[in-house]
Order: structure tokens, then sequence, then C-alpha cells
């Protein structure tokens, strides 16, 4: 293999290629001549994270620049749709006869069959310095020192092919790596989780990983003891691609970012399952690292596939199970998944070991806006304006609060204006008012939830607002803040408490104006609706029903087929919401003095704080 010399042939060269060719050349000249002359055929084993295409091409140019007699057979390993490497042909073409080079992966391995068949295996190395010599002598006739070539050889691989152009001396080569690297510095964003706000379960898991994440590079602990797949899911713009790279950079993780679409648009699916194992193998090549998916519920859910497209879908489910799945690839990655639609993601990847862990991030809640607005801030606003802002933006995401704050520094730049509550309002949607006899009833409403939740001990009161205005579509009136113990069980009057508490408002409606407004209703997170679904559940899924059965439902949509699909179910559901709808009035009859008293207090002061409730439902 020593009379391998490099084919010229510029149009197919570059000098990556060229410098993985000088690699190949020297892997091959380990090999000692077979003492019967017979030809050869070898297996290459590539680096950890080459790319294999292009070693290819310049394992072909190597080949061509041999006499056809003596032209090596270039060969690598095909894969079928699902990515399992098949090495039949390369089997057959070895058994032929005749010279051949068979380049695999890093981590591949060969069947027992090709084993024996081949002459050996031999590892090509990174380039080196060497290497790099030779590439610029050839492709930009730029003679390089022993210790240029070293210097060049310490940096970042792509960064470096992509600086070598003819023309540029060593100093132009290294002044554009550096250049690259500060834009990308300054292009990444810069939170940590710790510096974001709000964000509930998600946040203590964060922090819970950055910790088995430190445990494991010291040694303490086996990766396999790491709680590396979570599934966060949310509405939109609550910000969980901002968390899952805030959380790389808390864990000092290499970021890799992907979705369905991104591999889509790479053609048919043979390409798509492609794209996906080179995210996969980035993700492991660069470990440790964290592997964002999103969109994951676009992938979808097998038990739902029957359109005509149904096989392909499910060649896409088993294509990404199988990349998540098995210990090696496994090792040093962490997977978090982001969807607006968890109920159709397919149950298997929320199985421990894959994404095992599912958490819901909510739109933030009082304190986590102002968390949020510290977060965008810093110190630069006082604690009162952050309290005012707080109050205004109900109903907002974390990606509006971003918007929001650019706005912001903008015009505090631009205008000189103080960084302050009214600047900060002044800057946000066109608001609603609230008043009149619209808040009357917003009052009543939120004063029943209370007055309702604190005397059946719901939970511990921290406050009751009502807002004086209504900034986003998505935006409430008001809401009653309880704290509420987690439950490990939960049993039956668990349910009809919370259910009571939800028909509280309504129940005050009804009392106090014989009437009832739309502010029960309207959707799926309103009281009406949530207390249907907690009345379903119990009825469907929790055996507290009128007959023992048991129904899959992952979502509100799955619990509202049941009540339309099943009259009992709905005739036991409806009965429940009347009889906890009694309850709530009965006890609202009993406490219509301090209702009263509350409710004049919140259209006055916009917030009762819950001592105060329990002090005027005592008296």
């Amino acid at each position: 293999m020593d009379r391998l010399k490099r084919y010229r042939r510029p149009l197919e060269e570059s000098l990556e290629r060229v410098a993985y060719s000088c690699a190949i050349h020297a892997a091959l000249a380990k090999f000692e001549p077979l003492p019967d002359q017979r030809p050869p055929a070898f297996a290459l084993r590539l680096p950890k994270g080459a790319r294999e295409e292009e070693y290819l091409y310049a394992a072909y140019l190597l080949a061509l620049g041999l006499e056809e007699p003596q032209r090596p057979k270039v060969l690598s390993p095909d894969r079928d749709r699902k990515g399992v490497l098949n090495f039949d042909n390369a089997s057959a073409t070895i058994g032929e006869g005749g010279s051949a080079i068979l380049l695999i992966e890093h981590d591949t391995v060969l069947p027992p069959t090709l084993v024996a068949a081949i002459d050996g295996i031999v590892d090509v190395l990174p380039v080196s310095a060497e290497d790099l010599q030779v590439a610029a002598r050839d492709f930009m006739s730029l003679e390089l020192t022993d210790e240029e070539a070293e210097q060049l050889g310490a940096l970042p691989l792509d960064l470096l092919f992509a600086a070598m152009r003819p023309g540029r001396s060593f100093v132009e080569i290294v002044q554009r790596v550096a250049s690259s690297q500060r834009l990308r510095v300054v292009a990444q964003p810069q939170p940590r989780l710790e510096d974001l706000g709000g964000y509930g379960d998600a946040a203590i898991w964060g922090r819970e990983l950055v910790e088995d994440v430190r445990s494991w590079r010291e040694g303490a602990i086996p990766w396999g003891d790491v709680d590396a797949g979570l599934l966060l899911s949310g509405p939109p713009g609550t910000g969980k691609t901002l968390y899952a790279s805030a959380l790389a950079r808390s864990c000092d993780l290499h970021f890799v970012s992907a979705s369905v679409a991104k591999w889509q648009s790479y053609g048919h699916l043979g390409d798509l399952l492609g794209a996906m194992r080179e995210t996969f193998k980035e993700a492991a090549t660069r470990s440790p690292s964290l592997l964002f998916l999103d969109e994951f519920d676009s992938v979808g859910d097998r038990s739902r596939f029957s359109h005509a497209n149904a096989n392909y879908s499910t060649q896409v489910v088993n294509g990404l199970l199988e990349a998540i799945d098995g210990s090696d690839r496994r090792q040093g990655v962490v997977i978090v998944g982001a969807t607006n639609n968890p109920e159709a993601v397919d149950p298997a990847f929320l199985r421990p070991g894959r994404l095992g862990r599912h958490i819901r991030i909510g739109l933030p809640d009082y304190q986590a806006r102002k968390a949020i607005i510290r977060t965008h801030f810093g110190d630069d606003i006082s604690d009162e304006d952050v309290d005012r802002v707080a109050a205004a933006t109900d109903g907002m995401t974390g990606a509006d609060f971003a918007g929001i704050a650019r706005t912001v520094r903008r015009k505090v730049r631009v205008k000189k204006l103080p960084l302050d509550a009214r600047t900060v309002i002044a800057c946000l949607p066109p608001a609603y008012r609230l008043v009149g006899q619209e808040r009357h009833i917003a009052c009543v409403h939120e004063a029943g939830h209370a007055v309702v939740g604190t005397v059946i001990g719901y939970g511990t009161l921290e406050a009751v607002v009502v807002v004086n205005e209504i900034r986003s579509a998505v935006g409430i009136a008001g809401g009653a803040m309880f704290t509420v113990r987690n439950h490990i069980v939960r049993g039956r009057q668990s349910f009809l408490d919370e259910i009571c508490m939800k028909l509280a408002g309504y129940a005050a409606e009804k009392m106090a104006f014989r009437a009832t407004t739309s502010g029960a209703g309207g959707s799926e997170v309103a009281d009406l609706a949530v207390a249907a679904d907690l009345a379903t559940s119990m009825i469907c899924q929790f055996g507290m029903g009128e007959q023992l059965r048991h129904f899959k439902a992952w979502s509100s949509a799955d619990l509202e087929r049941l009540r339309r699909n099943l009259p009992d179910v709905d005739r036991q559901v409806s009965r429940i919401l009347e009889g906890e709808l009694g309850r709530a009035c009965s006890i609202l009859a009993n406490n219509w003095r301090a209702l009263e008293q509350i409710a004049e207090l919140l259209d006055k002061e916009g917030a009762v704080e819950g001592e105060k409730v329990r002090s005027l439902i005592a008296s």
C-alpha cells in the first residue's frame, strides 16, 4: 500500500479531503504486505465524530491515484430505513477478491463473518500537524512550519477548514478562526438556569440535574443514575427552548437542537432517518451534551396512526425510539423534548430510560412574573415597580416578556427614560379596563373562591386579587391563590373539595345576581372545565364512580369524549357537579357577610391578603 498516491483532480478536491486522504494513507501504511502477494482487504475505523462522507471522498481520491489493476475498491456499509447497518454488499464485494478498503464509524461492530474475511482493522488517527502541512502545501501553496501546523491542529477543525482558503497566510487563518469564535460567543444567549424566573418543577428538576452531572463528572455516580430524559410541555411562548439552552449552560453541556421538521427538510424517509442519526451522533460525539428536540408531538403516537402515511409515521417513531435507546449512545447525553401538545406524544417515549419525566410549564403566576421581570431588568428596577409590572402582566408568557423587555430597553436608551413601572407599562399591549358592573361581578366571583376554599380547608389562601386591566387575550380578571399540599394519594373527598372550590365563583355569581356570566367557562382551564374533568377522572380512572371501571385518558379532550360517548358517565359527572355546587352555595349563604366585605375590598384595593380573608370569615 506504500505505492498509493493521491489522484490529482482539482474539481473533486478540497483542503479537508486532502487532509483526510493523508490520514488514511498513514493508516494504510501500517499494514505489512501480505506474504503471498494476494490483494489485501482492510477495514479502516474512522476517528470519533468523523464526517464519514468526506472520508469516503478522500479514500476515492487515494484509490484513483493507482493504476486500474492495483486500485482498491472503497466500501462502506449500507443502512436500511431504520438506520440499521447492513454489511451484505461489502461482504459480497470482498468475497469476490481484489483489494478493498472498508470505512466504518468509530463505534461500529463488524459481523464475525466479515472480520474473518478481511486482513485487518486499523484506526485512522485524527488529522495531524503533518497532514495539515501537506494539505496546505498542495491545496493552498502555503508552507507551514512545524510549530504553525501544531497551532492550527489545536483549533476546531470545522472552523479551520473553512478559514484555510487559497491566498491566506498562517496569521490570517488564525485571525479568521478567532474572529468566528468571538462572534459565535456573542451570538449565543447568555442566561443560565439560575438566572431564569419561574418554571416551577422544571427549575427543580434542572437544579437536580446540575448536581447529578457534576457528581458524574467527579466519578461519584454512574451515568445510569442521572435522570437524563425530560418531556417539557406548555403553551407557546412559555420559554421551553430558553429553558433547555439555559440548562445546558448551567450543566456545562454542549447544546444540540433539532426537530422532526428540520429532519424532514432533508428529503424522503431515508434522508429523514439519516439526519436523525446524525443529530444523535453529534450529541454522542460532543458529549457531555444536551439534545433538545423541539415540537416533539409532531413525531406522533402510533396508536392514532390510521391514515395512508401510517407506515411512514410508524417508521419515524421507531427510528427515534431506536436512536434514544442504547447505553453507549446515551452515555453523557441529556435529552429534553418540548411540545405544546403532550397528549399527541407516543407513550413509549415516556418510559424510564427515555424521556422518563414529564413536566408541564404553565403561564407564569404572579411570583413567577416577578422573577421573570428581575431576569430581564436585574437591579435596575425597584421592588415596588416590579410588583406593579407583575400585577399588570397577568396572562403573558415568557416570550411576551422578552419582547417587551427589548422594547423597554430601547426606549430607555434612545429616549433617556427612567426604567420604572410607568415606562414598562407604557410598552405593554393595549389594556381593557375592568370597571363598573363587570368589575363588581369579578370581585364577587373571586371572593366566592376565597371563602369556600378557606372554609373547606382546600389549602392555605395567600391572597385573592382582581386586576385593574386585562392586557392579553388569555388574561384573566383575577384569582384566589391557594398553596396546596402535594398529595401522594388522593381520596374521594379531596377531589370533591377541589370541585367545590372551583364552582364557588359560579355559585357566588348565581346567588348575588340571580344569574351567571361566561367567567366560569369558555376554555380548557376555566372553572367549569376543570371541575368536569376532575369528576370524569374520578368516575373513569380512579374507581370512584357507581361502577368499577377504567379508561385511558391523556387529555381534557379524551375526558370530554368519554362524557359525550358514555351517557352514564355524563350523568354521574352532572350529579357530582350539582352536588358540589349546592355545597358551595350553602357555605356562601353561611358566610355571606364575609363575602360582601371581601368583594368590597377587592373593588377598592385590587387585592386582599389571605390572613385578612380568614379574619373576616371568623368574625
